[in-house]
């Protein structure tokens, strides 16, 4: 288990006077079978009064207002996190060949299953796909391990390269992106081939 000291910050700055502002932030660390969060604070500059949420994810919520009159908001959250060590990802799980057989269970997961506009089902996935399978060992988490293998050594880390609303066709085109870009090629590749997946 290791221990970590996590300290973000959030500044916003403003061209003219702004007042009653309203936000929603999601910065408390998960509470779950991998980690557990030992503390958590938050504070605002204008400070203000913040309540507190779980979102249907299972993400901790905070709400806050600034009603005085600002020009800058600086949002900070202090927490302290325990990891637990990770459970080894099964060798001998379900076999990709057994997905097909399990479509109705996966009905209730077709929201994390179909195309979106970040995360679209191109030809150029499914090659993707395709690859990450042939090394898996035709086991779902062989598939897992292999399509995220396979992002990570296929794309580079560029800054720039795309934008926040770029889908994962610039980064397909470029060879080129950043994380939300590999995120949203991973989810395509998992999609796909039929495991549920989400952006975290």
């Amino acid at each position: 288990m290791n221990r970590y000291s996590l300290f973000h910050i959030t500044e916003f700055s403003y061209d003219g006077p702004v007042s009653e502002s309203y936000n929603e932030v999601r910065l408390r660390p998960r509470q779950d079978d991998m980690q557990t969060c030992l503390s958590f604070h938050l504070a605002t500059n204008p400070a203000s009064q913040a309540s507190a949420y779980q979102d249907p994810y299972g993400n901790w919520a905070h709400r806050f207002n600034v009603l005085p009159e600002h020009r800058h908001l600086r949002v900070t959250t202090d927490s302290v996190v325990l990891v637990h060590d990770p459970l080894p990802l099964p060798d001998d799980g379900m076999a990709l060949r057994d997905l097909g057989e399990r479509a109705e269970a996966l009905d209730e997961f077709y929201d994390l299953l179909c195309a979106t506009v970040y995360v679209p089902h191109l030809p150029a996935v499914r090659e993707l796909a395709a690859e990450a399978e042939r090394e898996s060992g035709g086991s779902v988490a062989g598939f897992a391990r292999a399509a995220a293998s396979l992002v990570h050594e296929t794309f580079r880390y560029e800054k720039g390269a795309t934008h926040v609303q770029s889908s994962i066709e610039d980064a397909l085109r470029t060879r080129a992106g950043v994380c939300q870009d590999f995120a949203h090629l991973l989810l395509a590749m998992l999609r796909m081939r039929g495991l549920p997946a989400r952006y975290v």
